[in-house]
């Protein structure tokens, strides 16, 4: 079953999003990433992304563990939680017809 985030303009704009967040976050040069799991077209494009941006995405010694879920709040709400390692990364978006955008700041935990 396809994500909540694998539909478009959802996809698009989170997918530039989580990369922007990890180009500010993390040093690509130096960042290994093990997916957690590829659990649809969300995931597979923010992968591809990071991979785009330097990142090394894979099986790799010393990797931090990373996964990215979306979860369905109310209609047209969803929830981006991004893990990488033991940081975890979320951020609510909204979809308003062909256009999505954020409904507050990324928050951080560990």
């Amino acid at each position: 079953m396809p994500s909540p985030g694998d539909v478009d303009p959802l996809r698009r704009v989170v997918v530039a999003d989580v990369t922007a967040l990890f180009d500010q976050a993390f040093d690509p040069s130096v960042t290994a990433f093990a997916p957690v799991a590829v659990t649809g077209a969300l995931t597979t494009a923010i992968y591809a992304s990071l991979r785009g941006h330097g990142f090394r995405v894979g099986t790799y010694p010393l990797a931090s563990l990373l996964n990215c879920e979306v979860t369905t709040l109310a209609d047209r709400q969803y929830l981006v939680t991004v893990t990488a390692g033991p940081v975890r990364y979320t951020r609510l978006w909204i979809v308003d017809g062909a256009t999505a955008y954020a409904g507050g700041p990324w928050t951080r935990s560990e």
